[in-house]
């Protein structure tokens, strides 16, 4: 009985937010639900399908317990009955990760299979590198403090499951994109989003995404894709060029659906945004420089030879700022950040940054402010 009343507490707590992350998964972004490519059901309200999810997984009940839970929340049977498949569905993907992987994100690795990719000849230049650790991505979605927290990597697994039950965003013949807000964990009002992929019905790797307007043509130079142990890279950093001659490079979010794209097309657009390792306010007496601060670039940081291309230092003007959440006690801000440039012009002038608030090093943000760091920068396709 003590379980239940937690979980009603729980709630009403994130009832009302889940309902705004139901109806603005969208919100902001140009996806368009295409269809799954297997059929999958239609989730009802995702609001009951987390307290079903966390009976199963945190109070250990059964099925049965369950749907008398939702009969006094008032679901109705039929509805009851979708919501418990699809939460056991996730639980049962729970446990066995638990069991069966040591990696940190809890992900379970796809088995290589033969292909001849490697045979084809593209109009972009493909490179490999040895695929990347996420542990920083997530340490800038969540805040150092809480990443650090042993609890994180069971949230993150958590989600990962959660997502991949709801419908795609993203489908191709090669794989999967799911995605999801942080309404049903109690955050609020943000653009942020967790994104999942999957292939041969296999979670495979997940990130943090930001969702924007900001858009920029680009003319594609090299692809470096990431070398991971499914049959197909999944993922991959673009080095590009800005129609001013600005080079640059960037995580693209959509490369497990739209690789075909990125190594065909030379000429493309992207929406270009970033999450914020750390940030601080910029104080001019700090350097002898100041009154020359407009001068000063966002440029490749030394990241002790990690050659991590989507990397950069910056410094930038705050031009408007949101203050937004992933979780009921995690205060974050969305800052629209106007980039300074020099003759080593490496970014483009106006982009959206995330920004935790437990990777403020100093300072408070607020608009008109000037502010320094490091960010790790992502883009996407627009496709007409």
């Amino acid at each position: 009985m003590g379980g239940i009343g937690i979980l009603l507490v729980l709630l009403r707590l994130v009832i009302y937010i889940v309902k705004i992350s139901s109806s603005s998964s969208g919100s902001g972004d140009t996806y368009r639900y295409t269809g799954p490519a297997t059929p999958m059901p239609q989730p009802p309200e995702p609001d009951y399908i987390l307290v079903a999810i966390k009976a199963f997984v945190v109070s250990e009940m059964s099925p049965t317990g369950v749907r008398a839970l939702l009969s006094r929340l008032n679901v109705e049977d039929k509805e009851a009955d979708e919501v418990v498949d699809i939460a056991q569905k996730v639980a049962k993907a729970w446990y066995a990760r638990e069991q069966d992987t040591d990696d940190a994100t809890g992900m379970e690795p796809v088995a290589v299979l033969q292909h001849i990719d490697d045979l084809v000849t593209y109009p972009v230049r493909k490179y490999s590198k040895p695929g990347e650790q996420y542990a920083d991505f997530f340490r800038m979605l969540m805040g150092k403090a809480t990443y650090e927290d042993e609890s994180a990597y069971e949230l993150i697994s958590y989600m990962a499951s959660y997502s991949s039950f709801l419908p795609p965003v993203r489908v191709s013949d090669r794989a999967q994109i799911f995605q999801m807000s942080f309404g049903g964990f109690g955050g609020r009002f943000s653009a942020a989003r967790f994104r999942t992929i999957k292939v041969n019905d296999q979670i495979v790797n997940s990130f943090p995404y930001l969702a924007t307007k900001s858009l920029m043509p680009l003319t594609t130079n090299e692809v470096i894709e990431w070398e991971g142990d499914t049959a197909i890279n999944t993922e991959a950093e673009i080095k590009a060029t800005r129609r001013d001659n600005t080079e640059l490079s960037f995580f693209a979010t959509d490369y497990a659906v739209n690789r075909q794209r990125y190594l065909n097309d030379t000429e493309i657009n992207v929406r270009i945004s970033a999450f914020a390792g750390e940030i601080r306010e910029f104080n001019p007496q700090e350097h002898l420089r100041s009154l020359n601060i407009d001068t000063e670039a966002a440029k490749v940081p030394d990241l002790k030879g990690t050659e991590r291309l989507s990397m950069y230092n910056f410094t930038a003007r705050v031009v408007k700022m949101k203050e937004v959440s992933i979780s009921k006690n995690n205060t974050a801000y969305i800052l629209t950040l106007r980039m300074f440039e020099n003759t080593d012009r490496q970014i483009y002038n106006i982009i959206d940054v995330f920004v935790n608030a437990e990777n403020i090093i100093s300072g408070e943000m607020h608009q008109n402010i000037v502010v320094r760091g490091t960010f790790w920068l992502q883009g996407e396709l627009v496709i007409n």
